[in-house]
């Protein structure tokens, strides 16, 4: 599922919003997590 997608679905009116969102909550970007969890999955 691409990053728009999940943006629209939690309400975010775009990609950026969503994205900096995450950042504030996390530390890390959309990217930056989905890359940690694909190494976990991968392990």
């Amino acid at each position: 599922m691409n990053l728009t997608h999940i943006a629209f679905l939690l309400g975010y009116s775009n990609q950026s919003a969503f994205s900096s969102a995450c950042r504030r909550w996390t530390g890390k970007s959309p990217r930056e997590l989905r890359s940690a969890q694909e190494s976990t999955l991968s392990a």
